[in-house]
């Protein structure tokens, strides 16, 4: 069986911050409920196929404030997104967060944080995954793509200069970037 998990709390500021993100530009937080404190209403979207929870639960992490929850079971994906309007690369990614991924035989599962680089038409240009995979997952890094491997079921805190980041994403032109869309994706393939 193949079961992919995602918890985290997350800000974007121009700095982004994991387990809450945040986006942050000069320490302005961008991300609107980025600490999941409140309910996951719009600008948040949430996207399931398969058998997909999204939760926000305050017993995850040794602390008493809420972190969101994201859990697969058996094939398909879930998604948790916002769209962030960004006014140059100049920004922090920062979270806190853990991941667990894992699959048998030819099935494979991922969770990741997966921050997506959009043009001012809300077009992909590239994106860097943070999270865990098994070994069958089809991810890869590319010119348009960064694949950032984190621990198995470990709680950790994250911080991600964007400018520096797309250094590893020759396909992306910075100045072309508006938006960054944030995302805690789980996918999962061949129960």
């Amino acid at each position: 069986m193949r079961r992919a998990c995602g918890y985290l709390r997350l800000l974007l500021a121009v700095g982004l911050l994991p387990v809450f993100t945040v986006l942050t530009v000069q320490a302005e937080n961008l991300i609107v409920n980025g600490d999941f404190e409140q309910p996951l209403l719009p600008p948040w979207s949430l996207f399931s196929g398969g058998v997909c929870t999204i939760e926000r639960l305050t017993d995850l992490d040794p602390d008493p404030d809420y972190e969101v929850h994201v859990d697969l079971s058996g094939a398909g994906g879930g998604r948790l997104i916002q769209v962030v309007p960004v006014p140059d690369t100049e920004v922090e990614f920062t979270g806190h967060m853990r991941f667990h991924a894992d699959g048998t035989g030819d099935a494979w599962a991922a969770a990741a944080v997966v921050l997506s680089y959009l043009n001012g038409a809300e077009e992909l240009l590239g994106e860097t995954r943070l999270g865990a995979w098994t070994h069958n997952c089809p991810w890869e890094s590319g010119p348009a793509s960064h694949l950032i491997g984190m621990p198995d079921d470990v709680w950790l805190d994250w911080t991600l200069n964007i400018n520096d980041e797309l250094v590893e994403l020759p396909a992306v032109d910075p100045l072309a970037v508006r938006y960054i869309r944030v995302g805690l994706y789980v996918q999962a393939y061949e129960c």
